[in-house]
């Protein structure tokens, strides 16, 4: 697999351009890469070739970190070249686009631009990604690709982690003379932490794009109000933005044809079967052979033609000039033959004498009127289903009671939370909803974190407790300490996780693009045989008696060309996808679970084996100390062994590593009124085994038995029973050795204490196993344990395929084989040192993040941390999946019975009667809105019943045969001790 390009874009990512080969190139390249704790996320896009790699902040995209992404890659037997050129994301929001082909559209107007690498569209969210070659296009080019597509364009503003933007009105709104932005300029630019300023003068406005990390909003103010220009806040930009401005414009379209269509259809189709008399009125000759009701007819439905229907031969024109054919195709070519065909018949009535003008105006303008109103419903429609996100957004207090100063004591002032910054005090009332993400400085209350996390019991808040912006305090008055505002709060993640997941495109979605593609040429192929076929056969074989009245074989034919062209409808098909992500999307953000787009729910849906890790997944993610106790022979004093562990555990990451720090630390505080410890130096983590380090004139390990033997360390007969009776119990039990150094800097290892650590099992675990095997989900659990407390956990939440001793960089090998066997697989982890696991399953689920819900490696996120979210998010994955499916085949259906239809073949059963074309029109207006419709069905789900998920110990022992196959190295254990069967991984060591 060879590489193209792997360049730096802002501080923070890398891209490279690569062509995979097969599904293992990419999971070992993906695999390969998460094994470095320098990278934090790959994702490789198969369609457009394109891998991004980000790295761990402060890391940086630059040239060395591309020779290590490269170094890594060839490890696992990848190829990738050197960078040769910058490469930029540029995001445009793109209106216009009404379904699939629209999408294919835009999308190949994008990639016809020199220098673009990467293009991806969003249909209902309305905007474009571009990967492009700065040196080669710019953001005026891609705009200008669009807006010659027919759509209009305009540049999205992105930000780094760290960035935000603001608008800031000077004056008091009139327009300014420039030479105030030439006043206040110079001061925000040389201002640090300021890194472009924008201002457009007839609104008196300055756009600043700053590092929050370095400089506030209300230093900006400072800064232009000491230069004698007044200033204030205009409105914050970059956020999410979720508006009706497409249901306002087809209202708007929908009531001026309205206006025009309702006396067409008066005078054409009501008034000559009403009243006579007027119908003789309306049938005076103003000039030979034109009538009063013709040139009336023509002066109201050429307005609605060719001004209101102005933005269909637009699109039509640009739609055919890449060509390409979209819906706008079908109408132009539909009302352009009702209303040419008029013309022509009433001018040639004027130059014959005798003949009988037939026209067709009414159909073309309620053909358009009703394309508006079918667009106005769905636009109403697909409205409706960003809801979720609209919501959260309303999450957002507007204003926010600053304690200026940080002076609790004084009078707050209310200040708008665009305007906070971190670091700041501030004062939230009982009732009131919290402006940011903090920690409680003072106070006591309970907060209701229902709306952001979906957590449904109020929570306890006191001094030391964290607080998520756009929850509710309840009872008690808190005075709180900002350290997350503006787009890095928690409410902000899961606004932009939410947004991203909704334009995201499920793999289902290609069929639509094919079939899109193709559609709209078909239909006018179909339509032209249409017609030419009932031409002859009204020539030839067609009674006379079956042609409706004051129509010949011409206009029978031609009425079946227009409502063959009407009745089609690809719309249907490119939202029935789309509109059920969208949907779903927000109901598992309303219900705490976040699922990041359509081609997760599409993966979770598919799941038929479920791996969890064991720590902070199955267990508590808190753990305890069980017990800590020195070994028979130990040489050390016990507050000795507390320092040591405190000093050598200060450095991990690891759950465990923390707890015991925490209690040593604890301990010292308590038995002897001080924590004060020794720093370590030369800490090494030892995945899979402990660490190492040095404290002061001593070699430090913690770690599990396979690391005592590894350094030479004695385990007696006593200590090695304690570990397995711990073991046995579901403990985890880790010793601590020391090596006094020598003259020369060595000295034998010896054992000195034990400790022993415990995390409880979930009470919701075993219901959610239970759960799982009862609906068809084979369980498997991951663990870098030993045997025998792997075991007790997996007796105590009823699973029965139990990999244990793996190493943390071994969990995902382990996956692979899952998936080589055939599984589908969701690996559930929390994150921390699985996140190649993560990668590797087919969906990766964390659980517990909090306020991490940006977990790069998991597709899906369980905000809260309850196991019982992982049943709720793949039966809404289901669920939504299966209304994307039965979308598909509705659309499908509808298209392929009413075009028939449309064509006449029920013409001998139905004559002389025949379907109108403005009944065709209104059939293809609902199609689309029904799919929406559908979609919006899933605002109604409603998660498993805490009932559904207390399934009985029998139904899993009913589902155990459907288990996957074990280890091809080891197969069950034979000691019946450790029932149910547990198939353990070859290698000898590991860890919790």
């Amino acid at each position: 697999m060879d590489a193209k390009a792997l360049d730096a874009v802002g501080r923070h990512v890398a891209h490279m351009r690569e062509e995979p080969e097969t599904d293992d190139h990419v999971h070992s390249l993906q695999v390969g890469l998460l094994s470095s704790p320098r990278i934090l996320s790959v994702s490789i896009d198969r369609k457009n070739g394109l891998c991004r790699v980000k790295p761990c902040p402060p890391v940086a995209a630059n040239a060395a970190f591309a020779q290590e992404v490269i170094k890594l890659a060839a490890s696992v037997g990848v190829s990738l070249a050197a960078p040769t050129e910058d490469t930029t994301t540029i995001k445009l929001r793109v209106g216009g686009m009404t379904c699939a082909a629209c999408v294919g559209g835009v999308e190949k107007a994008l990639s016809s631009v020199p220098g673009v690498i990467g293009v991806r569209v969003a249909l209902l969210a309305g905007f474009a990604t571009v990967d492009i070659d700065p040196t080669k296009a710019t953001v005026q080019d891609l705009i200008e690709a669009v807006d010659d597509s027919g759509f209009d364009a305009e540049q999205m503003i992105t930000l780094e982690p760290d960035e935000s933007t603001i608008e800031l009105q000077l004056g008091r709104g009139e327009i300014l003379h420039s030479t105030y932005y030439d006043t206040v300029a110079p001061s925000l630019r040389d201002h640090r932490g300021v890194r472009s300023v924008e201002f457009i003068q007839d609104r008196a406005i300055v756009h600043v794009l700053y590092d929050r990390m370095v400089v506030g909003p209300r230093d900006l103010i400072r800064i232009i109000t000491e230069r004698g220009v007044v200033c204030e806040l205009a409105q914050e930009r970059g956020g999410q933005r979720v508006d009706d401005s497409e249901s306002r414009t087809w209202g708007r379209l929908l009531g001026l044809g309205l206006l025009f269509t309702i006396p067409v259809v008066l005078i054409a189709m009501v008034i000559p079967m009403t009243d006579i008399q007027a119908m003789h009125a309306l049938s005076t000759e103003v000039a030979r052979g034109l009538t009063i009701q013709d040139l009336v007819l023509f002066i109201l439905a050429t307005p609605i033609q060719f001004v209101l229907g102005k933005r269909f031969y637009i699109g039509a024109y640009h739609a055919l000039k890449r060509r390409n054919a979209n819906m706008d195709v079908l109408i132009v070519g539909s009302t352009t033959s009702a209303y040419v065909y008029s013309v022509i018949s009433i001018v040639y009535a004027m130059a014959k004498p005798g003949f009988r003008s037939v026209q067709f105006f009414e159909t073309s303008a309620m053909l358009i009127t009703i394309v508006f109103l079918g667009k106005y419903l769905e636009a109403v429609a697909k409205y409706k289903t960003s809801e979720a996100l609209r919501t959260l957004l309303d999450l957002q207090p507007g204003t926010a009671m600053l304690l200026e100063d940080g002076v609790e004591t004084q009078e707050p002032t209310e200040i708008s939370t665009a305007l906070l910054h971190a670091g700041d005090l501030v004062k939230v009332l009982p009732g009131a909803r919290i402006p940011c993400d903090g920690e409680v400085v003072t106070g006591r209350s309970h907060a209701d974190e229902s709306m952001v996390t979906g957590e449904s019991r109020q929570v306890d808040k006191e001094a030391g407790s964290t607080v998520i912006g756009g929850s509710v305090n309840t009872t008690g008055s808190l005075t709180i300490r900002a350290t997350c505002v503006g787009s890095n709060s928690m409410l902000n993640q899961i606004v932009k996780l939410v947004g991203d997941a909704q334009s995201s495109k499920a793999p289902i979605e290609a069929f639509a693009d094919k079939v899109s593609g193709r559609f709209v040429p078909a239909v006018v192929a179909i339509a032209v045989v249409v017609f030419a076929a009932w031409m002859v056969v009204g020539h030839t074989v067609l009674p006379s008696s079956w042609l409706p009245k004051k129509t010949s074989p011409f206009l029978l034919s031609f009425t079946f060309f227009i409502t063959t062209l009407v009745i089609a409808c690809p719309c249907a098909l490119g939202l029935a996808a789309p509109t059920a992500v969208m949907v779903g999307t927000g109901v598992g953000a309303r219900l705490g679970v976040l699922i990041k787009g359509g081609a997760a729910i599409e993966g979770l849906s598919r799941v038929d084996t479920v791996v969890f890790d064991k720590t902070g997944t199955l267990t508590d993610p808190v753990p305890t100390v069980a017990e800590f106790a020195p070994v028979n022979g130990h040489r050390l004093k016990v507050e000795e062994h507390l320092r040591l562990l405190a000093a050598s555990e200060s450095e991990s990451e690891h759950p465990f590593g923390k707890v015991i720090h925490l209690y040593a630390t604890e301990r010292l505080r308590s038995d002897e009124g001080s924590d004060a410890v020794e720093s370590c130096t030369d800490y090494v983590a030892l995945p899979g085994l402990g660490l190492e380090c040095k404290v002061g004139g001593r070699i430090l390990w913690v770690g599990n038995a396979p690391l005592m033997r590894r350094i030479g360390a004695a385990v007696s007969a006593d200590v090695h029973s304690a570990l397995q009776a711990h073991g046995a119990r579901g403990e985890t039990a880790v010793l601590l050795a020391v090596a006094d150094l020598d003259d020369h800097g060595h000295g034998p290892a010896r054992v000195e204490a034990l400790v022993a650590v415990a995390s409880k099992v979930r009470p919701e675990a075993a219901s959610v196993v239970h759960c799982l095997l009862a609906n068809g989900c084979k369980v498997v659990m991951l663990t870098g344990d030993n045997e025998a407390t792997a075991a007790a956990v997996a007796r105590q939440v009823g699973i029965t395929n139990v990999f244990a001793n793996v190493l943390p960089g071994d969990k995902c090998i382990k996956v692979q084989e899952l998936q080589a066997n055939g599984c589908i697989v969701a690996m559930v982890g929390d994150g921390i040192n699985d996140s190649p696991a993560l990668a590797q399953a087919d969906v990766g689920v964390a659980i517990g993040a909090g306020a991490d819900v940006a977990i790069e490696a998991a597709e899906v996120v369980l905000t809260r941390s309850d196991l019982r979210d992982l049943v709720v998010a793949i039966d809404l994955a289901r669920k939504t999946f299966s209304r994307i499916r039965a979308n598909f085949f509705w659309a499908l259906v509808y298209n392929c019975v009413m075009i028939p239809v449309a064509a006449g073949v029920l013409f001998p059963l139905t004559h002389p009667d025949i379907l109108p074309p403005w009944a065709c029109g209104i059939a293809m207006a609902l199609s689309s809105v029904s799919v929406v419709l559908s979609s919006l069905q899933l605002k109604m789900y409603r998660p498993p019943r805490q009932s559904d998920l207390r399934q009985s110990k029998s139904e899993a022992v009913a589902s155990k045969n459907k288990q996957p196959p074990g280890n091809a190295s080891g197969g069950p254990r034979s000691d019946p001790a450790l029932q149910p069967l547990i198939n353990v991984h070859p290698l000898d060591y590991g860890s919790a």
